[in-house]
């Protein structure tokens, strides 16, 4: 069964693109569900101290359940992974973006690639924390 992508490969047809993300394309696969509830109350009272316009109150009522994992490829040097949950337990370990860059230098007699890992993690009160991870690959021919 051939699956087409939820949205379509974006090509950067320029060189600097080319060379800071080692390719021209864009690639964005995003996955999973989101549920929305909408409601309306509306609550009557036939007190007569209070006013007559202000004896019928309405709000409405707005749930929402998502779930949602993306994955970005930029070039083939560049990763991003976003994970997110609203009805996560805890908010550091389930609602996450990782980006990963690779550099590589390529030698006569050896390649050497080094990674770039940036975590985020939406931590309490909204506030974005980060780790940062390096990684050295050396490939000898």
């Amino acid at each position: 069964m051939n699956k087409k992508a939820f949205a379509p490969k974006i090509t950067i047809n320029s060189v600097v693109f080319d060379r800071i993300f080692g390719g021209n394309t864009i690639d964005i696969r995003p996955q999973g569900n989101a549920e929305l509830s909408f409601g309306v109350n509306i609550n009557k009272s036939e007190n007569p101290a209070i006013p007559l316009d202000q004896r019928t109150v309405t709000t409405f009522d707005f749930k929402e359940k998502i779930q949602m994992n993306v994955i970005a490829n930029i070039g083939d040097k560049m990763k991003l992974t976003t994970n997110y949950n609203t009805e996560a337990t805890f908010d550091f370990s389930e609602n996450k973006m990782k980006i990963e860059y690779t550099v590589m230098k390529m030698t006569s007699s050896k390649d050497r690639s080094r990674k770039y890992h940036f975590d985020f993690t939406n931590a309490v009160n909204s506030r974005i924390t980060g780790i940062i991870r390096f990684e050295n690959t050396i490939t000898v021919w």
